[in-house]
């Protein structure tokens, strides 16, 4: 007697060991990574058409897809700027509904007391595509993008019980399908842009280039700035064909500003046609030239692409250069210089600045071969291109003044530290920037790697500076170029 006790004991147990339920859910779960190229998208619109016998019971995938790629990390493909590429995003789905499958499913399990296996398995089907539109309409790219959300349940003998602890789980599973297939899409959706981003970013940079074009503003004693065309700005041929696409630049050119400061007059002008000379005289690659002008050079900007962008791109042979036209301001409290983003105020710069210091030392802790640093701005706070907090009085700036450079690093400024950088209003440039370019066009600067020899080009620079400025403006501005004591010449 005690031994079918023990036997029935024994089955009993072995039979709730092979009961209960498998739960599997699709498509597997996707790591989205920020992309590391500067934004050139726009995302305009996200559209769905639902089919099937559930589709009105349930939510789709629009919300999801609009959420997802309006957030960390898929947002890191968008800028704000209205010259981004336009991005629509067009989708189908389709769901059937399970009320009747589900109904017998648990019937059958009371019926047969649990003790007959069952299946239940559900799709959520998912396909579309995603044109990529220029400002003009014309189609740049589409992509075809699919996916299927899945649910799949397993029941043993005993599912009575299982399926209805399961059912609890109902909910939060269908979400879970819901959300991993749309960062399934989200996925494809990078992945498609971010192959043909190269032929991309050649639409969007001739977009931005047009805009800033039509509608270069002065934002300080006149209403218009007209471009004024100068011999600098027919593009000479290349002086380097550079093979290693190892050379990256940071250009940025801020005119007009969010706060009502005066106009930093010809800046954007001045970085597009220094973007031009990288690219075309001295090779370097298109997609190694970030380029921000007026509202895209954010304080946030510069955080991104010196303290990150760079990092993660440049190598121990690459060559660095990067170039300033905007606004310069001095911290009237501890006397430091400031770059003034577009978003910047001179009243709180220490906040809202970014000071040379500290792009000295995120320029500093890259290894690469060469860093050079143009700066067509001025720190005094005594007009020109720099400004300072309302009521503070003008400063005598020292700019070697607590500044640590690398070996590999050189900086040439527009002037010194208590003069102001003037324009040259009949050529439609900075005064600085002018013969800068004037002399990488003109004179023989360039060496045979493609690197400027940047000695003799402040020479050549300087008194020409410095004999207009004294001469049109009435005014002392010389050029000034900061290097390690080993690079200086005597």
């Amino acid at each position: 007697m005690n031994i079918k006790k023990y036997l029935f004991c024994l089955i009993f147990c072995l039979f709730f060991m092979v009961s209960g339920c498998a739960i599997a859910l699709g498509p597997p779960t996707v790591d989205l990574k920020e992309s590391q190229r500067p934004p050139i998208f726009r995302l305009e619109q996200v559209s769905e058409q639902k089919s099937g016998s559930g589709s009105e019971e349930w939510p789709g995938f629009r919300d999801l897809l609009i959420r997802a790629l309006n957030q960390p990390p898929a947002s890191s493909i968008f800028t704000k700027d209205s010259s981004g590429l336009v991005l629509k995003v067009e989708i189908s789905s389709s769901h059937e509904s399970d009320t009747s499958r589900l109904v017998g499913l648990g019937l059958l399990s009371i019926g047969t007391l649990g003790i007959i296996p069952l299946h239940y398995h559900s799709d959520w089907p998912v396909k579309g595509d995603v044109t990529i539109y220029s400002g003009d309409g014309k189609v740049q790219g589409q992509y075809h993008v699919q996916s299927t959300g899945t649910y799949d349940i397993q029941a043993y003998p005993l599912t009575m019980f299982t399926l209805f602890g399961a059912s609890f789980q109902g909910d939060a599973d269908a979400k879970e399908i819901l959300q991993r297939t749309a960062n399934d899409i989200v996925s494809q959706i990078m992945r498609a842009v971010d192959s043909d981003y190269e032929k991309l970013a050649v639409v969007y940079r001739s977009q931005m280039r047009a805009k800033a074009e039509q509608s270069v503003v002065e934002a300080s004693s006149r209403d218009e700035l007209r471009i004024i065309k100068s011999d600098v700005d027919d593009i000479p041929a290349a002086k380097s064909k550079l093979n290693n696409n190892k050379s990256y630049a940071i250009v940025i050119g801020i005119e007009r500003y969010r706060q009502k400061l005066p106009g930093a007059d010809f800046a954007t002008h001045d970085a597009q046609t220094v973007t031009d000379y990288l690219t075309k005289v001295l090779g370097y690659p298109e997609e190694n030239v970030i380029t921000l002008l007026n509202d895209r050079a954010l304080k946030s900007d510069f955080e991104k692409y010196f303290e990150k962008w760079l990092v993660n791109n440049v190598e121990k042979e690459s060559t660095v250069f990067v170039y300033y036209s905007g606004h310069g301001a001095p911290d009237p409290r501890t006397g430091s210089a400031y770059l003034v983003p577009y978003d910047g105020d001179p009243s709180f710069i220490d906040q809202t600045g970014y000071s040379l210091k500290r792009m000295y030392e995120a320029l500093g802790r890259l290894q690469t071969r060469e860093i050079i640093v143009v700066l067509d701005s001025c720190f005094s706070g005594a007009g020109g291109k720099s400004v300072i907090a309302k009521g503070a009085r003008p400063l005598v700036m020292n700019l070697e003044q607590d500044i640590k450079l690398s070996k590999n690093m050189t900086v040439m400024s527009a002037s010194s530290g208590d003069q102001i950088s003037s324009t040259y209003d009949e050529k439609g440039h900075g005064l600085f920037t002018y013969f800068m370019l004037k002399g990488i066009k003109n004179e023989d600067f360039v060496k045979q790697d493609g690197s400027l020899d940047i000695n003799e080009l402040h020479s050549y620079i300087k008194p020409q500076v410095e004999r207009i400025a004294r001469k049109q403006y009435n005014n002392e501005q010389t050029p000034q170029l900061i290097a390690p004591e080993k690079q200086k010449r005597d």
